[in-house]
């Protein structure tokens, strides 16, 4: 499941962010109008691939965030500038996916195959997981919507998809799913696979509560 570079962000923290998402996604969908070579094949970077290993066994809370040199209070103060030097702390940058409500389903297309148009094979993937599993996630569904409302609204070609999808597909793809974040109080989130030992290693980066992008090894500017 969830996991996190500081320790206080625990599963109560993630299942209030969900319902908050969930919220926003219904009622405010017509934000989706304002706001990547793979790094699963084994090509990460050195740093990203040290990055890897270190969200593997997150390290103890310290002010500066664990595997990130500078303190908060000198990292950018916008979105973009701080996702920017969060990446390339990590030896990463950001791949740039379409901002149509399918972000999320694009990010993790562009993660597998480098083909963010394949979002709605991703997204009829999640959905199919979600139902297979129906007993086992509906407790997480926000309340005030069934599972069968939440699974039909997570199928609709735009929607947004939130963390209770991306678990989702991290179990159906058996991938351990890397967020890096511009959340000041958790700036890399783990989502891991409930499939075996041997996962694939997806990275995405996330605009807090708006967007979500690919993200390729720093070394791949020429892709």
């Amino acid at each position: 499941m969830w996991q996190t570079s500081n320790s206080e962000y625990g599963r109560g923290v993630v299942e209030a962010r969900h319902r908050a998402l969930a919220a926003r996604s219904r009622a405010d969908a017509a934000l989706a109008a304002s706001l990547q070579p793979q790094l699963s094949r084994g090509t990460l970077s050195s740093a990203a691939a040290a990055a890897a290993a270190a969200a593997a066994s997150p390290p103890q809370p310290r002010p500066c965030g664990g595997t990130f040199s500078a303190a908060a209070g000198d990292e950018p103060t916008t979105p973009a500038a701080r996702l920017a030097a969060r990446l390339r702390a990590l030896g990463l940058r950001e791949r740039a996916v379409c901002a149509d409500g399918a972000c999320m389903f694009r990010a993790l297309a562009d993660q597998l195959w480098r083909q963010e148009a394949r979002h709605d094979e991703v997204r009829a993937r999640g959905v199919a997981a979600l139902r297979a599993r129906r007993r086992h996630f509906e407790a997480f569904v926000a309340e005030g919507e069934s599972f069968d409302e939440y699974a039909e609204r997570m199928s609709r070609p735009s929607e947004w998809g939130d963390n209770l999808m991306l678990q989702a597909l991290a179990d159906a793809y058996e991938v351990d799913v890397n967020l890096v974040t511009t959340f000041e109080d958790a700036r890399v989130i783990r989502i891991e696979s409930a499939g075996g030992e041997a996962r694939r290693q997806m990275w995405l980066g996330f605009y807090e509560d708006v967007h979500y992008v690919s993200v390729c090894s720093d070394e791949t500017q020429g892709e």
